[in-house]
């Protein structure tokens, strides 16, 4: 992608770069999901991982695992 096409693209929502091994892909956020929404959508929080140093790894919402760093608890 070029830096003209990254800055057009960076007007309508936040890039960011997605890695599997050699072929590097980017996305176009253009909305998150809150904490807050993912308990009315999914349900309430089922259960929380954390490394052994005490670093966030995921949260479940009723079934649904999520990964996303924007759904991470705040400290």
């Amino acid at each position: 992608m070029d830096e003209i096409l990254f800055r057009e693209l960076g007007k309508y929502g936040q890039l960011e770069c997605i890695e599997y091994g050699f072929d590097t892909k980017w996305a176009l956020i253009t909305k998150t999901l809150s904490r807050e929404e993912a308990i009315e959508k999914y349900g309430p929080i089922t259960n929380e991982v954390f490394g052994p140093r005490g670093g966030w790894k995921s949260t479940d919402f009723g079934s649904k695992q999520f990964i996303s760093k924007y759904l991470k608890p705040e400290k």
